[in-house]
């Protein structure tokens, strides 16, 4: 069994219309990321990695975490500090 890291990379500033318009599309390619689940050593697990950064990187672990895949966070530096750079404290949270 092999493990697989699923990351992101995209904008921080997204508008509410670029959010609808990508959620579905993110959901699906996960869908079909887990659903060719197996491999020639058998099957697959896929973890998904994300800085939490406000924007994209909190759909992309928002939308992992719902499908029930298991997340893993790496900060980019130390977090009281990256807590700061943040828009509010809504994308904070």
């Amino acid at each position: 069994m092999g493990n697989v890291l699923i990351g992101i990379t995209g904008h921080r500033i997204l508008s509410q219309e670029q959010k609808e318009r990508v959620n579905p599309v993110l959901e699906q390619a996960f869908r079909n990321i887990i659903s060719a689940g197996s491999g020639p050593d058998g099957p697959i697990s896929f973890t998904a990695l994300s800085p939490l950064a406000e924007g994209a990187d909190t759909m992309f672990a928002n939308t992992a975490v719902s499908l029930g895949l298991p997340l893993k966070v790496m900060l980019p530096y130390e977090r009281q500090e990256y807590l700061k750079s943040f828009s509010s404290d809504e994308a904070r949270r």
